[in-house]
């Protein structure tokens, strides 16, 4: 409590808490209007409070196919416990890194996992390690994107080079690093996504088969919004410009892709959805007479005294969007009715047993 007082009249004191926080600028706003409230007990807080999602993209999976397993992991159940996915996930890849230690056999693998274990040691960085790569398994990262991933965030850059890695260039054994990380997050993370990865393929084997097909993957959102996904082939042409370069342009045809409309499938019904229910929950905040809100994909926020308000809301419209099923009765169906009656698409996948009517209301932790 002194060291947040301090925060308002020394920059020093404010600099050396606020290199701690895991969300610095959020960190200092709270800290500067919490000292003025003990300053002045009459002081009024305009700071937005934001309530998030957890895992987004899986949340949204795991509620269409009414997944009982990726439904708790991602907090939409009434369960009292709050799970953290991604600690979860760090956690697990932490065992394989020891059990590959304890077996000691001698290989690359084994040195790397002594790279790699320090950092998996600290939950705080465990988690870290593997947050992005799991929270972007609903929009379709490849294990080759994983691994720049864990390049670009610069996780490899503090760790120890391993002998046998020595004689290649840095960049090089950082990717090398990486591709041993991203084995293992691919292995951690297998029981939550299982079923996600069924809607994920299904997704993408129909955007596959419209598209060789010349047809669009169309579909209409829970709030009305027609949206339709044409990822054309670009074709090549050489030109020789005034100056005498040779230059390569792109045109845009009018087939379509099989390939780009099928790894964009999954990614754009999940945004879709993620954005139709931004929507309707904004639409229900003014009715309801809130107006001052600020919204960021899966997190909204609305000053403290509505909070309540917008937790019932989210949740009321997540019921509604969710309970049915729109994967196989919208979506799927639509499709249907779009192509003719001999052309074959692949079947949605069966769902689960969720009660999505019973669980969501009472989800305590499903945006907190």
């Amino acid at each position: 409590r002194d060291g947040i007082s301090k925060m308002i009249d020394d920059d020093k004191v404010a600099m050396r808490l606020v290199r701690k926080a895991d969300e610095p600028m959020a960190f200092y706003a709270a800290a500067i209007d919490l000292a003025k409230t003990w300053a002045n007990p009459q002081h009024i807080t305009h700071l937005p409070i934001a309530v998030d999602g957890t895992c987004n993209g899986l949340q949204i999976l795991s509620l269409l196919g009414k997944d009982e397993v990726g439904a708790a992991k991602t907090n939409c159940t009434t369960s009292t416990t709050r799970s953290d996915l991604y600690l979860e996930v760090g956690l697990a890849v932490r065992l394989i890194i020891e059990e590959i230690i304890l077996k000691a056999e001698s290989s690359l693998e084994l040195e790397v996992a002594h790279a790699w274990y320090e950092v998996m040691q600290d939950d705080r960085l465990a988690r870290k390690v593997v947050k992005r790569a799991v929270m972007t398994t609903a929009y379709g990262v490849t294990p080759e994107g994983i691994r720049e991933q864990l390049v670009s965030d610069r996780m490899c850059d503090s760790l120890s080079i391993p002998a046998s890695l020595q004689t290649v260039p840095v960049l090089q054994a950082r990717h090398k690093l990486a591709s041993f990380m991203r084995d293992w997050i691919l292995v951690a993370r297998v029981e939550v996504v299982s079923e996600a990865v069924r809607i994920m393929d299904y997704l993408r084997d129909s955007a596959k088969a419209l598209a060789a097909e010349g047809y669009p993957l169309t579909w209409v959102t829970p709030d009305g919004c027609e949206v339709s996904q044409r990822y054309v082939v670009l074709k090549e042409k050489h030109v020789r410009t005034f100056d005498n370069w040779m230059r390569r342009l792109r045109k845009r045809t009018d087939q379509l892709s099989p390939a780009k409309n099928a790894g964009a499938a999954a990614p754009n019904v999940v945004h879709s959805l993620d954005a139709a229910m931004c929507r309707m929950v904004a639409s229900r905040l003014v009715d309801a007479g809130i107006d001052d809100m600020a919204f960021v994909h899966d997190s909204y926020a609305v000053h403290a005294c509505f909070l309540e308000t917008l937790n019932n809301i989210i949740r009321e419209v997540a019921v509604e969007i969710f309970q049915g099923n729109w994967l196989s009765d919208e979506l799927h169906q639509g499709l249907l009715n779009m192509i003719p009656n001999d052309m074959r698409l692949p079947e949605p996948p069966k769902q689960g047993k969720l009660n999505v009517k019973a669980e969501l209301p009472n989800a305590r932790y499903f945006f907190s």
